[in-house]
């Protein structure tokens, strides 16, 4: 097949027979054929210049060639018995714009590339907008209003809801998970005291290491 890929020379022959596909125990479905017969310029001279074949066709060149028709052939000029129906080599052609591996090694290469992306906005997004925070933000004194201590792996997820007075005197609320270690002396670490927020949205807003946060009754 690469042959005729490179010097493949196409030509009309004629239909000459038929055989529809039948299922085998072997291969599972076996066919269908087409008999056809060609006659190449090279055997011109000679006694058999009239090329006979029998070859195994796609399901929709059967349905579409008719015995005693034309058909477009493709054949190799140094070997005239290396033959393809036209339609198999246009879908040759078609599938050979990249190897098979090649698009393999692309979409594995790609895979990773994509993870990232989806995966970044979610590890560095929180970073960067503490950053802003940190850099922009507006401090305020919070008050604790409720504390849940939850039993995780390797310590204890604290999920707090919390209260604060923004530069104009409304009140604001935010919430936000804390994770203390086990230690194998126990011992309490602070709550925050102070909140950073974004005093352009007061929604954003996050906790910020302290040592006496005042919990309401």
């Amino acid at each position: 097949m690469k042959k005729l890929d490179t010097r493949g020379v196409d030509i009309v022959g004629t239909v000459v027979g038929l055989t529809p596909g039948h299922p085998s125990r072997a291969r599972g479905y076996h066919g269908p054929w087409g008999e056809f017969t060609f006659a190449p310029k090279e055997r011109s001279e000679a006694p058999d210049s009239i090329v006979r074949i029998k070859l195994k066709i796609s399901q929709g060149d059967y349905e579409a060639l008719s015995v005693g028709k034309p058909v477009s052939l493709v054949y190799d000029p140094l070997d005239p018995e290396n033959v393809v129906t036209k339609r198999v080599m246009e879908l040759r052609r078609h599938r050979t714009g990249r190897p098979y591996w090649v698009s393999g090694l692309i979409i594995v290469l790609l895979i990773p590339g994509i993870l990232m992306a989806l995966i970044m906005p979610f590890v560095l997004g929180p970073y960067f907008r503490q950053k802003n925070l940190l850099k922009w933000g507006k401090a305020a004194k919070v008050t604790i209003v409720r504390r849940i201590d939850l039993p995780v792996a390797k310590g204890t997820r604290i999920a707090i809801n919390y209260t604060f007075h923004d530069e104009n005197g409304v009140v604001r609320s935010g919430e936000t998970d804390l994770f203390q270690e086990d230690y194998e002396v126990p011992r309490t670490i602070p709550l925050p005291s102070t909140v950073v927020y974004d005093p352009r949205r007061s929604d954003r807003s996050m906790l910020y290491p302290g040592s006496a946060a005042e919990l309401s009754p």
